[in-house]
């Protein structure tokens, strides 16, 4: 069989098929037509199939595009179960932006705190969580004139 191999993603498309989907048993299908893109992973040994409408792109370009929207959905369920960013607090383009902007400069944050201390994902976040906050309440209490050292016996 012949096999085209896309460059730094492991995967090899195996077939390129058109297909009718319909019930099984039957004769009745759906009236558009798909396409099946058929690919083995050289890494994991494993087959993957693409169905897609998409007929003017090459079978790598479409393998390519299913592999990077692959990587977008692993990074956005990393935002929304790690970093709680699951809710809106503007409904603004702009208000969108600079809370998706600020999460992932937090999150820069973490990992180069996880990465120093040498401490897991959860252990950093919670870390960094006490030392901002005996921070602020050390700036509060030198604000009012006290000394933080009376505080934090």
């Amino acid at each position: 069989m012949d096999f085209r191999t896309l460059n730094n993603f492991n995967i090899k498309i195996e077939a390129d098929k058109i297909v009718l989907l319909g019930k099984p048993n039957s004769r009745k299908f759906l009236p558009q037509k798909f396409r099946l893109l058929t690919t083995y992973n050289t890494k994991s040994k494993k087959h993957s199939y693409v169905l897609t409408n998409i007929f003017d792109l090459s079978a790598e370009e479409i393998v390519k595009t299913y592999k990077r929207r692959w990587d977008i959905e692993v990074f956005f369920r990393f935002l929304k179960q790690e970093l709680n960013f699951n809710q809106f607090g503007s409904t603004s383009t702009n208000g969108i932006k600079v809370m998706m902007y600020s999460t992932l400069i937090a999150s820069m944050l973490v990992m180069i705190y996880k990465k120093l201390n040498q401490v897991g994902f959860k252990t950093a976040i919670r870390r960094i969580a006490f030392e901002l906050n005996d921070l602020i309440i050390t700036m509060v209490v030198k604000q009012c004139g006290g000394d933080p050292a009376l505080f934090f016996r």
